[in-house]
């Protein structure tokens, strides 16, 4: 999934730089200057919770969308006190991950 959300953001134009694990991902998002991060919730090392929480308190914070394949409330709730953007469910649609990303960057949808 990591393989084909990269490329399909790619070939959009989107600058895309990708981890698949939440500490290496922190680490990442901690020496480069990131607008929006995607994140699954459940991730080996640090998951997508503590992902967003730890970027929400950089000086200049990046947009988290997070991803999970456990549409509960509490799943939403916990997300939205981590400071997420946007939490998607898988099966996840790619144009509304695109979707979700421009308005992030506060781009909306692209006709």
């Amino acid at each position: 999934m990591l393989l084909a959300i990269s490329e399909m953001l790619s070939m959009r134009g989107f600058a895309v730089a990708t981890e698949s694990n939440g500490t290496r991902a922190l680490r990442l998002a901690c020496e480069r200057d990131f607008d929006v991060i995607v994140s699954d919730i459940r991730l080996p090392g640090h998951d997508g919770l503590a992902l967003a929480r730890t970027v929400g308190r950089m000086p200049r914070p990046p947009k988290v969308i997070l991803i999970t394949a456990y549409p509960r409330w509490q799943v939403y709730t916990e997300a939205t006190d981590a400071g997420a953007f946007i939490v998607l469910t898988k099966p996840l649609i790619l144009t509304k991950l695109a979707d979700a990303i421009l308005d992030a960057c506060g781009e909306g949808s692209r006709p």
